[in-house]
């Protein structure tokens, strides 16, 4: 079995802000991933 990761996505917008619930218009603005291995918590943001 691979690494266990936790994937957290922060959106630009919320549903109600879009036309019609869709997803690809919600943007990203940031993306955590924590590491159950390395007990690390690493932040990527939109550039």
């Amino acid at each position: 079995m691979g690494e266990r990761l936790v994937l957290d996505l922060e959106t630009q917008k919320e549903f109600a802000e879009v036309e019609g619930r869709k997803p690809e218009l919600l943007g990203v603005s940031c993306a955590g991933v924590y590491s159950y291995q390395e007990d690390r918590y690493d932040a990527y943001l939109e550039a």
